[in-house]
């Protein structure tokens, strides 16, 4: 007889998180699970300097890549293992002058059988709004498929 695994939202962020957040460029973020589909992270003024200097990346790029990232790890919080179709990003204001730390939030809109949306905002210390990201995922699975033995 077949069991299956049941994860707590906590449970799958750690699980999920560990493999992306081992990437060099995004170990220094710190996330937390406000809720479920509701992802909240942070990163340092050094950490935001320290990773555009070392690897020559823009602070746009940046943000992009962390907004992707949360926004994937919001997407397992609604059961579902996900696979990037689309993302939008609009910045609001100048980003390249900018120097304080990052705050995002990662909220899914929509959770369909095929189609995760997900929003992220991207604000700095002020809490003024510095981009918002929309972000479409296909469904490739869910995490309640994952066997703990046969």
């Amino acid at each position: 007889m077949k069991e299956k695994q049941h994860f707590t939202i906590e449970d799958k962020v750690l699980q999920h998180s560990k493999g992306i957040l081992s990437q060099p460029i995004l170990s220094r973020l710190v996330i937390e699970a406000v809720g479920c589909g509701i992802i909240s992270a942070r990163l340092g003024r050094e950490e935001v300097l320290a990773s555009c200097s070392l690897l020559g990346l823009s602070k746009k790029t940046l943000m992009t890549v962390f907004a992707e990232k949360i926004a994937q790890i919001a997407g397992i919080t609604v059961s579902s293992k996900v696979a990037l179709l689309n993302l939008d990003v609009t910045f609001l204001n100048q980003i390249e002058d900018y120097e304080e730390a990052l705050f995002l939030k990662a909220s899914v809109l929509h959770c369909g059988r095929r189609v995760v949306n997900v929003k992220v905002e991207i604000k700095g210390e002020a809490q003024r709004l510095l981009a918002t990201t929309m972000i479409t995922f296909a469904v490739i699975g869910s995490f309640d498929e994952i066997l703990i033995k046969w």
